[in-house]
């Protein structure tokens, strides 16, 4: 008896708490409460969040500084945060680390190389390909050493899952979302196009009154419409996953992950794809149209001279946004990550 109870390993925090999560979110049929968001019955209910260890936090906070945050174990993020977090942290520390190579050989570029060197963006490409299929064998190395490979297998069934569909049934649906979210992605293309040409070649065409005002105006357009327009994309995402009736939690969110993305590459790239194929090769072309078709019989607040629009040009604009793309949003999300 003696030797069976020292045998018994004690559950860890983050054990501790997926077992009451699971017990109190499962449905009836599998052995839990029924008590989920998604569930209809529970429609009050928002969410279902842990209470947390404010004596583990203090010392987690002491950890986290200038001198020693290399400290931090994964051992013990997945002993207090469980599995998922845990992954979070080594896919982390495993992209910063393969940062360093290509920031360190793009400062030789930079200067050595030139601008818009082949051999660097060979080099980018080839990089980031060995990372995801370096990170993809780590990946199944970690669900080994926290035993969760395969864990799909044993997942719990969704509150919000309606029994008995047929699988061709749920399929169907999720190919009926492609055209929406199609739609939605030609719209937020329009808008993202109409706010480049805008602030690309109208205001740096506007002679009239009030002129430094309107070179913020493509900002103020774009803070004022894209949020809008993506929350009401992800409320109608939302409503498309659940509507495509996920058996598990896991491929649910992976759908809704598939769907956020899509809109969300849209809004980050696009700025940098129409600089490259639209503003670098036909500046000149589309200067020259904006002047001739769209300004035209509007004299005196409109610089119509097709020789000082094609000066207005920035000829370095691809640069200084991928500059501010590769470099400043990766400093402000490492703060925003680490440091803050």
């Amino acid at each position: 008896m003696t030797k069976a109870r020292a045998s018994v390993v004690p559950l860890s925090p983050a054990d501790r708490i997926r077992l009451v999560h699971s017990y109190i979110s499962s449905t009836p049929s599998d052995g839990g409460l029924g008590i989920s968001p998604d569930a209809p019955e529970w429609d009050l209910v928002e969410s279902i969040t842990p209470l947390q260890n404010r004596e583990f936090n203090e010392q987690w906070v002491k950890v986290w500084t200038t001198h020693n945050i290399a400290s931090v174990q994964l051992d013990k993020v997945r002993e207090q945060f469980g599995d998922a977090i845990a992954f979070y942290f080594a896919f982390l520390s495993s992209y910063a680390t393969f940062l360093v190579p290509p920031a360190i050989f793009g400062l030789i570029a930079h200067f050595f190389l030139g601008p818009y060197s082949p051999v660097y963006s060979l080099f980018v490409a080839l990089w980031a390909t060995f990372f995801v299929e370096w990170w993809r064998v780590h990946e199944r190395i970690l669900a080994l050493r926290f035993g969760t490979r395969n864990a799909f297998k044993v997942e719990k069934r969704r509150a919000h899952y309606t029994p008995n569909m047929p699988w061709y049934q749920r399929e169907f649906r999720i190919l009926l979302t492609l055209p929406v979210i199609s739609l939605f992605a030609f719209a937020l293309v329009s808008i993202l196009t109409g706010i480049f040409v805008f602030e690309a070649f109208i205001t740096h065409l506007y002679e009239g009154p009030g002129k430094s005002i309107v070179g913020f105006s493509p900002t103020i357009l774009f803070v004022g419409l894209v949020p809008r327009f993506l929350a009401l994309y992800q409320y109608l995402a939302v409503r498309m996953t659940k509507w495509e009736n996920h058996r598990h939690q896991s491929t649910y969110t992976a759908s809704l992950t598939l769907k956020s993305f899509a809109l969300g590459a849209l809004v980050a790239y696009s700025g940098l794809a129409l600089s490259a194929f639209v503003y670098v090769p036909f500046g000149e072309g589309v200067m020259a149209f904006v002047q001739h078709r769209w300004l035209k019989g509007t004299v005196g607040l409109w610089d119509s001279d097709l020789g000082s629009g094609k000066k207005k040009l920035n000829p370095a604009r691809l640069r200084d946004q991928m500059f501010a793309f590769t470099v400043t949003n990766q400093v402000i999300g490492t703060f925003l990550e680490v440091g803050l």
